[in-house]
């Protein structure tokens, strides 16, 4: 079993949007599990974050794009999201995580891994 926390998530907040990437590292056997989003006190008021399942099959990944309107945008509800993640899955896996801001100040961007937990 896995278990990542990934501390900073955002969506529409002062131009700031998250991606991530989780990579299922084991070369036979899909990984399955769950991305739990936690609004915090920067988020829509009377929000919560969703609880969304996922299935990787060996050796790929899948990416999360919190962006208005994308297909992998599991923060649908929210105009604006400042919160975390925790990913839990059934069998090893790596995140790493962009945070992106479009306009504004400029195009600026920073990364970091997923941390264990």
């Amino acid at each position: 079993t896995a278990n990542i926390n990934l501390p900073l998530i955002m969506k529409g907040n002062y131009g700031w949007y998250t991606s991530f990437q989780i990579q299922n590292t084991s070369t036979t056997t899909a990984a399955t599990g769950t991305i739990n989003y936690v609004a915090g006190p920067g988020s829509d008021a009377g929000k919560t974050g969703p609880s969304i399942s996922f299935t990787i099959p060996a050796g790929s990944s899948i990416t999360k794009i919190q962006m208005a309107g994308g297909s992998s945008d599991d923060l649908g509800i929210f105009t604006r999201f400042v919160g975390s993640a925790t990913i839990t899955a059934s069998q090893p896996i790596v995140a790493i995580v962009n945070e992106q801001q479009a306009g504004g100040t400029g195009d600026v961007a920073m990364s970091y891994n997923g941390l264990n937990q």
